[in-house]
This record gives C-alpha cells, sequence and structure tokens, in this order.
C-alpha cells in the first residue's frame, strides 16, 4: 500500500517576516502522528527516516510554561530547522504552544491549528539561517545583499506541517504563572514531506 498524500497550502515569507500564500499546493508524502503530554513532559517522534518532530517542554523556570514545536535532524539534532522558515520571525510564532507574549494558557490552546513550515537538510538550514539573519538585522548590508537574501528565503524549498489540538486541560493564572499553565495536551501532527514547495 502507497504512503498517504497530502496536500498542503504553500507560505512563503516576505523580507518582513509575514507570511504570503501562494497559489500552487504541494502534494507530498504525509506522515500523522497523533501524541499526548503532560506539563513538563517531551514528545517527539522520527519522520523521514533522519528527521524528528518534537515538543520540546520550557527548559527554564523563567520560561512561559507550555513547549516549542521543533523539527530536528539526525545524528546531532543541533539545529530548528522549523526555525527559520516558519514566519513570523518575531513576536507570536505558531511554533510557542505556550504563555509567552501575553496569551494566557486557556488562550494558547485556542489556537488550536497551528501551520508551519521547514526545511529538511543542513544546507538549507544555514543557508536560510544566514539570509534571515541578514534581513532581521539589515543594518550595514547593501541593497544587493538585501534583495539577495530575501531569495534566498524565497526559493529555498520547505515542507509543511501542522499541529491540531484536539483535548487541552489548563490551569487559572496564579501568582506564580500569570497566564495558568497547559496541564495537558493531546494533538494530532501532519508533516508533508517530498513535495514541490519552494
Amino acid at each position: 500500500m502507497s504512503p498517504p498524500r497530502l496536500a498542503l497550502a504553500i507560505l512563503a515569507c516576505s523580507a518582513s517576516g509575514q507570511a504570503v500564500a501562494q497559489q500552487t499546493a504541494s502534494v507530498c508524502v504525509a506522515t500523522r502522528l497523533s501524541g499526548a503530554v503532560d506539563h513538563g513532559e517531551l514528545f517527539e517522534a522520527t519522520f523521514a527516516s533522519d528527521l524528528i518532530v518534537r515538543l520540546a517542554p520550557a527548559s527554564h523556570p523563567n520560561n512561559p510554561p507550555g513547549w516549542t514545536i521543533q523539527i530536528l535532524a539526525a545524528p546531532n539534532y543541533e539545529h530548528d530547522y522549523l526555525v527559520v522558515a516558519t514566519p513570523p520571525y518575531r513576536f507570536a510564532n505558531p511554533r510557542y504552544l505556550d504563555t509567552s507574549y501575553g496569551r494566557s494558557a486557556a488562550q494558547a490552546v485556542e489556537w488550536s491549528v497551528r501551520e508551519f513550515r521547514f526545511v529538511t537538510g543542513e544546507e538549507d538550514y544555514r543557508r536560510m539561517s544566514t539570509a534571515l539573519g541578514l534581513l532581521l538585522w539589515p543594518g550595514g548590508h547593501t541593497e544587493a545583499e538585501i534583495e539577495a537574501a530575501e531569495a534566498t528565503m524565497a526559493t529555498t524549498p520547505t515542507e509543511a506541517g501542522r499541529l491540531t489540538i484536539l483535548t487541552a486541560r489548563t490551569t487559572a493564572p496564579t501568582t506564580e504563572h500569570a497566564g495558568g499553565v497547559i496541564e495537558y495536551l493531546s494533538f494530532e501532527i501532519e508533516l508533508c514531506t517530498g513535495g514541490v514547495a519552494r
């Protein structure tokens, strides 16, 4: 039986870091996963042979409680392939499943469908990371360098993913956690690889 195929809308990024919908769609091999986590618990699963999708819990007591959605690559799992491909690149972002940027735990889980993009290789990650750094801090760079960075961001191949929250349990705000805490999540993740997105 052939693997399932999934059509997801393509997103590209403008220089300002905003998502721009494209008119075409990516048809690709889909990986569908389901899982559940309690507060502070790690979730990860392998897909496309050497990639891992992870819900990484807050790693420092001062960080907002919740998780960050990540895509990492074996064998070193050093770079998050989602960071460079999912705008906006400042402020609230679909990869932050937590109480950052003034959201309460209840508001965080109301954002129940979180679409994101990611690269699948180290070379594309480094290319986009360099371009993104230039676009976020363009001071001292020429117009030609900025245009080249914009072109890199627009043309580097990316793949699509979606996390859908199925059920959640949250706490009310407290003195310790002003936004409350996401105590439990169940979710589904769809990951699109081998598509034609640009």
